[in-house]
């Protein structure tokens, strides 16, 4: 059985010193608020990069693809068809609006320890203008990336 002189000295179920500290206070609980807000503003900036990371890297992925067709168009040409060319991808639905520029020259090939009858050499390069957003401002602005691959074709 409880007794009065027990609720004095803090052992009873309702006593004095338990009292009031079961919750947080109101600063406590804006502090934790300041710090999820910090937290949740950081996480944003981490989303934006990573947007704009993925839109570089599907456009990286369409310029790749457009140089292996054109190399895949070189190879199976004959030897001595070979020769400086360029070509236009125009901006479609499917390029999401994006030109992209194809440019292939002829090397030497004795620049790469070849003979230069049997082989040739070739550097294509793919151009396109990207948007990219700068970060301080918020605004976009078209940028020129490029891409280069090389590659060697012999003639048997």
């Amino acid at each position: 059985m409880l007794m009065n002189s027990d609720l004095h000295k803090g052992r009873g179920r309702y006593s004095k010193k338990s009292q009031g500290k079961g919750g947080f206070s109101l600063l406590e609980v804006m502090i934790a608020l300041v710090i999820l807000a910090v937290g949740l503003l950081g996480l944003a900036a981490l989303q934006i990069t990573a947007i704009r990371g993925n839109a570089f890297s599907s456009e990286m992925t369409m310029a790749a693809l457009f140089a292996q067709q054109k190399l895949e168009e070189l190879r199976n040409m004959n030897f001595d068809d070979i020769v400086d060319g360029s070509e236009t991808i125009p901006a479609t639905e499917v390029t999401k609006g994006i030109s992209f520029d194809i440019n292939w020259t002829l090397k030497n090939p004795e620049d790469y320890n070849l003979p230069s009858d049997d082989y040739k050499v070739i550097e294509l390069t793919v151009k396109w203008f990207g948007t990219h957003v700068k970060p301080s401002v918020g605004e976009s602005e078209q940028q020129e990336d490029k891409v280069t691959f090389y590659t060697i074709i012999s003639k048997y």
